[in-house]
């Protein structure tokens, strides 16, 4: 039983935690690569057999998991926008180090 616990806390971080962090623009691209390291063991557990598969619509099999690694490396890559919290902290080291 405490394997399946710990599994469930780090799939708890990836999946849950992760998200939020991006949501409220705070370690904004900390948690975008949580979210891809989380996306890709998904996609290596349970959809290799899907990676280069067509679906029924004609489609990548793995459109929406594609979406999610790549808004997510996208995420990590462009960092925070204007508006989250890692840019208000950014304007107050930046104005501290102004007023010195």
């Amino acid at each position: 039983m405490k394997e399946r616990n710990e599994v469930w806390n780090k799939n708890a971080v990836g999946e849950i935690v992760a998200p939020l962090m991006v949501i409220a623009g705070w370690h904004t691209r900390i948690g975008g690569a949580l979210i891809a390291l989380n996306m890709l063991f998904a996609i290596g557990l349970a959809h290799v057999s899907e990676l280069l598969a067509i679906g029924p619509s004609g489609g990548w099999a793995l459109e929406l998991q594609g979406m999610f690694l790549f808004g997510a490396l996208a995420v990590e890559l462009l960092g925070p926008g204007r508006f989250s919290v890692d840019a208000r902290q950014g304007a107050a080291v930046t104005n501290q180090m102004n007023r010195t």
